[in-house]
């Protein structure tokens, strides 16, 4: 029996340190769980004293490790909102339920420094050590808050992007149109009219003409992406189709080459512009019965062309000729190209217009 009594104490020993070790390594492992989090955790007592703050929260505010405990939890509270968050505890310890209060609100925590973190927080009431506190979880917003920042800048500038294209549109589609037929509306009746005033009447014209290469810059500065949706190419068959209403018939259309590829931009503006006005001057001037709309891309030139079957060649120094047409020559040349007008041995007119390219 002597032997029996001496084992009894050796075993209570053994469990009793088995059982401390495996507290202490519960208790460890609460602490990992609670320290890994990816949010910042403080727990407070109806009182407002804080009894846990994780690694997460002290790191975000700045705070050395462990001494936030025991402090009031309005040490984490903006100056200005202190007075109406003590009121907000105090209401939720009476009816405490688990709740989110962001990101709807605009909530904030106050740093170390004094400086403010913009967060969202979400309590909820538990025990700890059989006294009812309250958990809170605290995410930092800034992230989400500058991606929605970016995400609103997106939005504007695609809102503004679309109210742009709608603009330049409609000054292609329908302005343009409109105060080029006017233009060789009232070219036709100069032609008609008392000699003496067709001065006023081209003069007129080369106003229209001026405001059309206005208005196609002011496209360009819309869009910064060429004068259309289509491209040079879709540009040209446009163009013929405001000659077809004037002409009666359909002016033919030619493309060689990388067109759309190599002409962009605001060289673009320029290149339709230009065979706008030799089509414009060819309608007005060559009584003809066929035109040939063309544009080539050779190597670093562009070539363009404006054929028709009218009355041959008209002097750039006539009056008739307008300043639009005067400008051809020079419009070229600070592209690095030519201006040409050129007889056809069959009759009609060659204008050809050429530029490198950028």
């Amino acid at each position: 029996m002597g032997s029996e009594t001496p084992g009894v104490p050796v075993l209570a020993e053994l469990d009793e340190d088995g059982v401390e070790h495996r507290v202490r390594e519960q208790l460890h492992r609460q602490r990992q769980l609670f320290d890994s989090s990816p949010d910042g955790i403080v727990v407070c007592d109806g009182a407002g004293r804080i009894l846990l703050a994780n690694r997460r929260l002290e790191d975000l505010l700045g705070y050395p490790h462990g001494s936030l405990v025991g402090q009031s939890l309005e040490v984490l509270i903006p100056d200005d909102r202190r007075e109406g968050h003590e009121q907000h505890r105090r209401t939720f310890v009476s009816g405490p339920r688990a709740r989110p209060m962001g990101p709807a609100l605009e909530l904030a925590a106050r740093h170390a420094d004094g400086s403010e973190i913009p967060v969202e927080i979400s309590l909820a009431p538990l025990l700890f050590e059989g006294e009812s506190v309250t958990m809170a979880t605290v995410r930092d917003s800034r992230e989400r808050l500058a991606h929605l920042h970016r995400l609103r800048d997106a939005e504007q500038r695609l809102l503004l992007a679309d109210e742009r294209e709608r603009i330049a549109r409609d000054l292609h589609d329908i302005v343009i149109q409109r105060l080029f037929a006017t233009g060789l509306g009232v070219q036709s009746v100069a032609m008609r009219v008392d000699p003496s005033l067709r001065p006023r009447l081209e003069d007129a014209v080369n106003a229209i003409d001026d405001a059309i290469r206005d208005i196609r810059s002011a496209i360009f500065q819309l869009s910064q992406a060429g004068p259309l949706r289509s491209g040079v190419r879709a540009g040209l068959f446009d163009i013929a189709a405001e000659a077809e209403r004037l002409l009666g018939f359909l002016p033919r259309v030619h493309v060689d080459g990388p067109v759309d590829s190599r002409i962009d931009g605001e060289f673009a503006v320029e290149v339709l512009g230009v065979v706008r006005e030799l089509v414009s001057n060819a309608v007005r001037h060559a009584h003809a019965t066929e035109l040939l709309i063309a544009i080539v891309v050779d190597r670093d030139l562009v070539r363009c062309t404006v054929s028709d079957n009218g009355i041959g060649r008209l002097d750039l120094d006539s009056p008739r000729a307008g300043r639009g047409l005067a400008n051809l020559g020079e419009r070229a040349r600070r592209h690095g190209g030519t201006f040409e007008l050129l007889d056809r041995p069959s009759g009609g007119l060659d204008a050809s217009w050429t530029a490198r390219l950028p």
